[in-house]
């Protein structure tokens, strides 16, 4: 019999602005719109057949040193751990038995970069092509969605799913009645450059759940016209930040990069720490102009604009705070694919 090893690769995300406005329980009533791009950082996923294993399924979660048998008539029962998104795209797709799964990522958990729905995806993306079923981008994300929204009923947005299942540089607009839009934004290869010349990212760990801190965004949704108001004016900003980098005025994007920041914090309890405020702060002294928590909040990572020439004094601060260096990243213009 033939040896099959596909080998599925979904790119992480960074959002600028937005985030909030892509829960479901903001987008019903509201809409919602976010300006997102996708980055060289990955999730990989490795399916082995493995033809005389009767049942089940191997499963290697190379970032968590965890490995497990999943018996076939075990894969229905959901245990809220980091083996449950396996099931559920196993489910989905029917594919109960006889594949060893093997997921990597070169970036730690709870990043704040999308690392849940990259998994979700590349998994689909795997075994669909085990399957040998063709599906179109805004399909697998659907999919996705609906595996950590419906089936998990994991607490938290949809961009992330659209984000990298298309991957590059998008504005993706939430429409009250379900629709999703998702716009690719071309930018100059020089402008893409620049941007990447001036940010630095930083994982900065903390006590950081998504989950909680996206329930808790929820509530305040529901019950504060502050946490709409400010969610509304980050919409509002996504616009601006998008067209000042398609033009190229990397300096008031920036700028708006700390406004969206400041804007996010009023949305909920939670979203930034002391640790993070006095890291953001002595990043600004030091010569940032902007940045902002990646993901939910908490912790995770941070996302600093920062000119060249004032880079080194910000590393050098976050380093001696932390212990912890810039993680080198380039923008990536692909979304979820098959390598292998």
């Amino acid at each position: 019999m033939e040896k099959i090893n596909i080998v599925a690769k979904a790119p992480l995300r960074i959002s600028f602005a937005g985030g909030g406005s892509d829960l479901p329980s903001y987008i019903k009533h509201h809409g919602g719109e976010v300006f997102v791009s996708t980055i060289n950082q990955w999730v990989t996923v490795t399916l082995k057949a493995i033809p005389h294993m009767k049942e089940g399924i191997k499963v290697s979660l190379v970032s968590y040193n965890q490995k497990k048998f999943l018996h076939t008539d075990a894969l229905s029962f959901y245990q809220q751990d980091h083996f449950d998104i396996i099931k559920a795209a196993c489910n989905l797709v029917k594919v109960t038995k006889q594949i060893e799964i093997i997921i990597t990522s070169n970036i730690p958990p709870a990043s704040g970069l999308g690392t849940s729905s990259a998994t979700a995806l590349a998994i689909l993306a795997a075994l669909y092509k085990y399957k040998k079923i063709r599906l179109n981008k805004p399909a697998l994300a659907k999919d996705a969605v609906h595996i950590e929204r419906s089936i998990l009923k994991i607490a938290g947005g949809i961009q992330d799913q659209y984000a990298i299942s298309f991957g590059g540089f998008n504005y993706i607009n939430f429409i009250k009645n379900g629709q999703v839009c998702v716009k690719s934004v071309e930018l100059k290869q020089d402008i893409v450059k620049r941007l990447e010349e001036n940010l630095l990212l930083f994982y900065l760990e903390g006590d950081r759940s998504g989950e909680n801190q996206q329930n808790r965004l929820n509530r305040f949704i529901i019950r504060s016209d502050s946490t709409v108001e400010a969610l509304g004016r980050l919409r509002k900003i996504c616009k601006i930040m998008q067209c000042l980098l398609v033009s190229g005025n990397l300096d008031e994007f920036a700028k708006y990069l700390h406004k969206s920041w400041l804007l996010k914090k009023k949305t909920s309890t939670g979203i930034s720490t002391d640790k993070i405020d006095k890291i953001y702060n002595q990043s600004l002294q030091c010569g940032a102009v902007g940045g902002k928590i990646l993901g939910a909040g908490g912790g995770g990572c941070l996302l600093l604009y920062c000119p060249i020439n004032k880079q080194k004094a910000v590393c050098d601060m976050v380093l001696k705070m932390t212990k912890v260096k810039a993680i080198p990243f380039q923008f990536e213009a692909e979304g979820v694919k098959i390598i292998l």
